[in-house]
């Protein structure tokens, strides 16, 4: 990955977080609605996305920023337990925390050499992959996507922003988030995230 690259992923992560973002913010009355088959409200992925980033800071920088959990492997658990802490906070605490963190981690991987990209970091799995060590690259490739994946949950559970909204074009066409979305669908048929 190049610095150009780098570059690329840097403004990909800042305007999915500043869209997902706009999206909390344009659902201010719908936080306790959920789509059907979906085991979250819109509350739960936004509270999910502001914990989430500390387990990305460890990915980036696993001296400076420490793991999410004693068990660096199981960041998932950490981040459900997290999501459960973070139950009646508000939506612009909420937004706020994610905003910060988002930031923090942008910091962090714009200051990040080169080689680290190929340091081998956990993944903790999903339908089609198997647990195990991937390259940080390609660890945040799909990290750059996981706004715009828990952005299309929001929408499924509220039908008030319409088909032709800003949002929905935002989440139209990539088709990395096609396969991350066909992906969980097969990984979750029940409708969990």
């Amino acid at each position: 990955m190049s610095n150009a690259a780098i570059t690329r992923l840097l403004e990909e992560l800042e305007a999915n977080r500043a869209m997902f973002a706009a999206l909390c913010l344009a659902v201010e009355t719908r936080f306790k609605d959920r789509a059907e088959r979906d085991a979250w409200c819109i509350g739960d992925h936004v509270a999910h996305l502001a914990s989430y980033d500390q387990v990305a800071l460890h990915q980036l920088a696993p001296g400076v920023a420490p793991p999410p959990s004693d068990d660096d492997q199981d960041a998932d658990a950490w981040n459900a337990q997290q999501v459960r802490m973070r139950v009646g906070r508000s939506r612009l605490s909420l937004v706020g925390e994610m905003t910060q963190r988002r930031s923090d981690c942008l910091t962090l991987l714009s200051r990040l050499p080169e080689k680290e990209l190929r340091r081998a970091v956990w993944f903790p799995g999903e339908a089609r992959r198997s647990a195990g060590s991937v390259p940080l690259r390609l660890w945040l490739e799909r990290w750059s996507k996981h706004d715009m994946v828990h952005g299309r949950a929001i929408l499924r559970a509220t039908t008030t922003l319409g088909p032709q909204s800003d949002f929905e074009n935002w989440l139209r066409d990539d088709p990395v988030l096609e396969a991350l979305d066909r992906s969980a669908a097969t990984q979750h048929p029940d409708g969990e995230s």
